[in-house]
């Protein structure tokens, strides 16, 4: 996986970026010649604004894509996924609260559920974290008793 990669070989994550993207650049370029309108591609009315947009989309998707290598080589992929359902919901949220989206029972069932599993991902993970320091600290403690004692 991406954080095996990212530790394994001691990269950061703008140089995992750099070798992972030619490949998925290649991938999107036969995909969207495959199955895109590529005739309404070459009829697009390609105005100055629309292609600051084109551009501007870009470097959003470069952001993202940046984001995503340094929580995952920081974290984990799961809590990765924790974080993208977050924004999800919050998105969903926004939507209902500033844009004034009507209330959809799918939707707000849907945030429910992920707001759940994300508190009990975050009590999981806390707990391990918990337990891991108490290992370590009665290792040291172990450790400080048998120097002791030599």
């Amino acid at each position: 996986g991406i954080n095996a990669e990212y530790m394994g070989y001691s990269i950061n994550a703008m140089q995992l970026l750099h070798r992972q993207a030619p490949y998925t650049a290649a991938i999107l370029l036969v995909l969207a010649l495959a199955f895109d309108d590529t005739k309404a591609l070459y009829n697009y009315p390609f105005t100055t604004s629309n292609v600051l947009l084109i551009i501007l989309s870009g470097f959003i998707a470069f952001a993202v894509n940046f984001s995503v290598f340094l929580v995952i080589g920081k974290t984990s992929p799961v809590t990765y996924q924790v974080v993208g359902h977050f924004k999800t919901c919050a998105v969903i949220f926004f939507g209902f609260t500033i844009l004034h989206q009507p209330f959809d029972l799918k939707n707000v069932f849907g945030i429910i559920v992920a707001m759940a599993g994300m508190i009990w991902y975050t009590y999981l993970k806390q707990k391990q974290q918990t337990e891991q320091k108490a290992a370590e600290a009665r290792r040291d403690e172990a450790r400080l008793h048998d120097s002791s004692e030599g």
